[in-house]
């Protein structure tokens, strides 16, 4: 959905009729987006747009019709419209008038934004695939698969069938703001035009036969834009006479829909599971605006000051963020990976990640550039640490062997005397000498010499260690059991608790402090977080109930990123009170001073790294 400008654009997470998914909303026609989580994960299937973009309306398939009043950041249900099979909607340029359609069913229109609606029985129950409207909504056409185009000319109430359209296998159908002129595709054949509102048609002939998907039109008939299934976006300037192939800009994907400002100029094409890409010259050139989106995180890291994340997605690429995680860009150089485990410094520059089944990366300028690292072998990595410089890594392989390096990934040992075991995850002190390594259905091995040699602590006993997370100095260790409790300890591994206060659960990933005090772990459902080294822990329910994969935390613990499975990467910021004491008050603190702020989990204020209180 387009408005009349471009610049307001919104789209949804769930392209057709399978997952659920959020509605996002851009204001600056696309360059950043914003997720509207007030929506509510649903099944969306399509959505529509008055001329200024603040009245939306979105079509739950097989659900309700929702609209928003306020540009999508709230929402209502219309549950006067009936939970159908919806498959299209449109609206007037002022976003009154709207006119959805059912496929199988019938076309149903509202007068008043979507709270009441009416049944158009006169146009009969059909496989009705898409429907366009005029600015003004009097003036509407419909589709229909295996069968003729439809329109009316009284905003739905009487309707015509238009028999010189002909019986075909019609997906999209787009108008002029006047409905003067109507563009409508066909999967498996051509793109037709009509310029006087559907009564007699052109077959355009130059569009070429192909999987038509979806077509949108400018105000004045004239630009109009097309999708191919699983195929290209072809632009016309002509009204459909002549067509050209986009491919070279945007390549063949999944495209599911696209719209277009007033004056199409200004286009924004959805692909499903995959971007959304806009052009602000008719379609020309072509800009991918990736976003993260829901995908499935097993993989995240974080800087010492929580600014810098990295995160892998399995079976894609690697995301960054320096703003906390705020926004995000993708990093492509790595191509495609099954990422599972990444790894920071403590400045966030250098990075080392580990594919399942394949090789370890590494960037030394904070994901941007990646270097594949192949002298460590393609192997089933699961999980990898790093020291606090990045110099020194650690890497475990699930049925395999445990690897270090000392430059940064460049060189690799096999470690052979921990032996070939299901490891699963990793830590590493700051400096890198203390290790410690959990088994699947085994035990917890230590190492105090960077890993040249191993030992079995068998007091934690044999479990389903599935995390392990360290303090900077490797003295406190932190593992969670798949379906058992957090353990403990305070002597670098010796001996072990049993932190019953956990709970029993589906633990899933630890992450830890630099001082061990603070604790964070993501079970299948909830983030609990521990803020006395794992004694008590707290249900963290404002996160929701989601399946969390993986976890990260700032050196002071107090900034997490968590993320989920077939789901986003999620932030938090722990809210702290400075307690002073004395005549010393905040205003002498801050007095003078501009720069960063950060508290510790002391409750110790400190200014660009000093501490002042």
């Amino acid at each position: 959905m387009c408005s009349a400008d471009g610049t307001k654009l919104a789209t949804s997470d769930a392209g057709g009729k399978s997952g659920g998914g959020y509605i996002w909303t851009s204001t600056d026609s696309g360059v950043t987006w914003t997720d509207q989580v007030g929506s509510g994960a649903r099944n969306w299937f399509l959505l529509a747009s008055s001329a200024n973009g603040t009245n939306l309306a979105a079509a739950v398939y097989h659900g309700d019709i929702w609209t928003s009043t306020d540009g999508g950041v709230t929402w209502t249900d219309q549950t006067g419209s009936g939970a159908r099979g919806w498959c299209a909607i449109a609206s007037s340029s002022d976003g009154t008038k709207l006119a959805a359609v059912v496929y199988g069913g019938d076309i149903w229109t509202s007068p008043d934004s979507g709270v009441t609606w009416t049944d158009q029985t006169a146009a009969g129950t059909r496989a009705w695939t898409s429907i366009a409207s005029s600015a003004d909504g009097t003036m509407l056409a419909a589709s229909v698969s295996g069968g003729d185009i439809w329109t009316s000319t009284d905003s739905g109430v009487t309707w015509t069938d238009q028999t010189g359209s002909g019986a075909r296998d019609w997906t999209s159908i787009a108008s002029s703001a006047d409905g003067t002129k109507l563009a409508a595709v066909v999967s498996g054949g051509d793109i037709w035009t009509s310029t006087d509102s559907g009564v007699t048609w052109t077959d355009q002939t130059g569009s070429g036969t192909r999987n038509w998907y979806f077509i949108t039109s400018s105000a004045d008939g004239n630009k109009l834009v097309a999708l191919v299934y699983v195929g290209s976006i072809w632009t016309s300037a002509d009204g459909g006479v002549t067509w050209t192939d986009r491919h070279g800009e945007t390549g063949s994907r999944d495209w599911r829909s696209i719209a277009s400002s007033a004056d199409g100029t200004k286009l924004a094409a959805a692909a499903y599971g995959g971007d959304i890409w806009i052009s602000t010259d008719s379609g020309v050139t072509w800009t991918d605006q990736v976003r993260p989106g829901k995908k499935i995180w097993p993989a995240i890291a974080s800087s010492a000051d929580g600014t810098k994340l990295a995160a892998g997605v399995a079976g894609e690429y690697i995301w960054t963020s320096t703003d906390g995680g705020v926004s995000w860009t993708l990093q492509p150089t790595t191509g495609g990976q099954d990422w599972i485990s990444i790894a920071s410094s403590a400045n966030g520059t250098k990075l080392a990640a580990v594919a399942n089944g394949g090789d370890i990366w590494t960037s030394p300028d904070g994901g941007v550039t990646w270097t594949d690292q192949t002298a460590a072998g393609t192997r089933s990595w699961y999980s990898i640490a790093s020291s606090a410089n990045g110099t020194k890594l650690a890497a475990v392989v699930s049925g395999g062997d445990i690897w270090t390096s000392t430059d940064s990934g460049v060189t690799w040992t096999d470690q052979t005397a921990a032996g070939t075991r299901s490891w699963t995850s990793i830590a590493s002190s700051a400096d890198g000498t203390k290790l410690a390594a959990v088994v699947s259905g085994g035990d917890i091995w230590t190492s105090t010499d960077s890993g040249v040699t191993w030992t079995d602590q068998t007091a934690a006993g044999t479990q389903n260690w599935v995390s392990i997370a360290s303090s900077a100095d490797g003295t406190k260790l932190a593992a969670a059991v798949y379906g058992g409790d957090i353990w403990t300890s305070a002597d670098s591994g010796v001996t072990w608790t049993d932190q019953t206060g956990s709970g029993s659960l589906s633990w899933s990933a630890i992450a830890s402090s630099t001082d061990g005090t603070r604790l964070a772990a993501t079970s299948g459902a909830d983030i609990w977080i521990s803020t006395d080294s794992g004694v008590t822990w707290t249900d963290q329910t404002a996160a929701g109930t989601r399946a969390w994969m993986s976890i990260a935390s700032s050196a002071d613990g107090t900034k997490l990123a968590a993320g989920v499975n077939n789901g986003d990467i999620w932030t938090y910021a722990i809210k702290q009170t400075i307690f002073i004491t004395g005549s010393l008050t905040l205003t002498d603190i801050l007095s003078g001073r501009s720069g960063v702020f950060t508290i510790d989990s002391g409750n110790h204020l400190y200014w660009n790294g000093t501490l002042i209180a």
